[in-house]
C-alpha cells in the first residue's frame, strides 16, 4: 500500500468517526443546534485542481432536506427534528438576537413571519438542475450519491414577504 492510499484512508475513516459523532451528538442533546453555512461557488472557482479549488457548497436549500433525513436515520420524531432548526439555535443565541429574540425560532402573534411550508413527504433529487442556488455545487447531488432527500420545501416567507416559491409542476 502507498503511503498516499494510508493516509487517505486513515483521513477518509477519521472523517466518517467525526461525521457519526457529530449526527450522535445532535441526536443526545448534546449538540444543541444545527446550522448552515451556506457558501455557492461558481463553476469558474470550482473547477480547478482540488489544491486551487474554492472551498464551499450550497447548502441552505439543502438544509431543511438534510435535517429531515438526519432526523430520520435517528429515529427522531419531525417536532424534535425540526428544533434543532428552529427553535434551538434561536435559544443559543438568545440575546445575540436583539429585538428579534422574542420570536425567532416561534409562532407568535405579532412577531416576524419567518416561515417554511414544506411537505414532509416528497422527496427530490438535488441536482445541478434542481438547485436553485448560484452555485452548483453539493457532495448531495443525486447524480454521485443516487439518493433522494426526504421533504420539498414548497415556500419561504421572511418578515412577512414571500421570498420564494416552488415553481408547480
Amino acid at each position: 500500500m502507498s503511503q498516499t492510499q494510508y493516509v487517505g484512508s486513515v483521513i477518509d475513516a477519521h472523517q466518517q468517526l467525526d461525521r457519526t459523532a457529530l449526527r450522535e451528538a445532535l441526536a443526545d442533546g448534546t449538540i444543541d443546534a444545527l446550522v448552515s453555512d451556506h457558501h455557492p461557488v461558481l463553476d469558474d472557482e470550482k473547477n480547478l485542481p482540488f489544491a486551487e479549488a474554492e472551498p464551499g457548497a450550497s447548502a441552505v436549500e439543502l438544509l431543511l432536506s438534510l435535517t429531515l433525513k438526519w432526523g430520520q436515520d435517528h429515529g427522531l420524531d419531525l417536532p424534535r427534528t425540526l428544533a434543532r432548526v428552529t427553535s434551538e439555535p434561536a435559544r443559543v443565541l438568545g440575546g445575540g438576537l436583539g429585538g428579534l429574540q422574542a420570536s425567532a425560532g416561534r409562532l407568535l402573534e405579532g412577531g416576524v413571519a419567518d416561515l417554511c411550508l414544506f411537505d414532509p413527504a416528497a422527496t427530490w433529487r438535488a441536482t445541478r438542475e434542481t438547485l436553485t442556488s448560484q452555485g452548483k455545487h453539493t457532495p448531495f447531488d443525486f447524480t454521485a450519491t443516487g439518493t433522494a432527500l426526504p421533504g420539498r420545501v414548497l415556500a419561504t416567507v421572511l418578515a412577512g414577504e414571500l421570498s420564494f416559491q416552488a415553481p408547480t409542476s
